[in-house]
């Protein structure tokens, strides 16, 4: 926990262009958990939350990898860049993919806008059934992001249904 909220100062702190320590104005926060429940077991569900996975269920998400093999191995300490719908680039590290624990942690940083923690816990149930727990923990960096972090905190609920149809019909294929 406090090895990702030192990451997570350490990108703000980049995000904002200072090594110094500098006095701003407080920025939005927001910190959301959901879960979802999937008709699979963990070790065939953890990969649907990796940067490769994802592409099953998420239509458009097509990360671009800093390093070619890094899409193959997704070594922790990968990065890779997407781009939302505005074609505005961010900046993904993926900071732990730990398979046995079944854990993936990531950062992201979208310029002018927040830097946004993301971690994903998947949990075996009863009769061949997972779980995953998203948490996520965004910090904006500068007043266009107070307004994008103050959107997505308003939006967060709509999150969980919509990975939830989206993932079900990535596992029913």
């Amino acid at each position: 926990m406090m090895k990702r909220k030192a990451a997570l100062a350490f990108v703000a702190a980049a995000a904002v262009g200072t090594a110094q320590p500098a006095v701003a104005d407080d920025r939005a926060t927001f910190s959301g958990t959901f879960r979802i429940e999937m008709q699979a077991p963990a070790e065939r569900t953890l990969t649907l939350y990796d940067p490769v996975g994802e592409s099953a269920w998420a239509p458009g998400w097509a990360p671009v990898f800093a390093r070619a093999a890094d899409r193959r191995a997704l070594p922790d300490g990968t990065v890779f860049v997407t781009r939302d719908h505005g074609d505005r680039p961010t900046t993904w590290v993926l900071q732990r993919y730990d398979r046995v624990q079944r854990e993936i942690a990531y950062i992201t940083y979208t310029p002018d806008e927040a830097v946004v923690a993301i971690h994903i816990s998947v949990r075996d149930r009863a009769a061949g059934t997972s779980e995953a727990e998203v948490r996520y923990e965004l910090v904006a960096t500068t007043p266009a992001g107070d307004s994008f972090v103050q959107s997505f905190g308003s939006h967060f609920a709509h999150m969980q249904p919509h990975w939830q149809q989206a993932i079900d019909a990535a596992l029913a294929r």
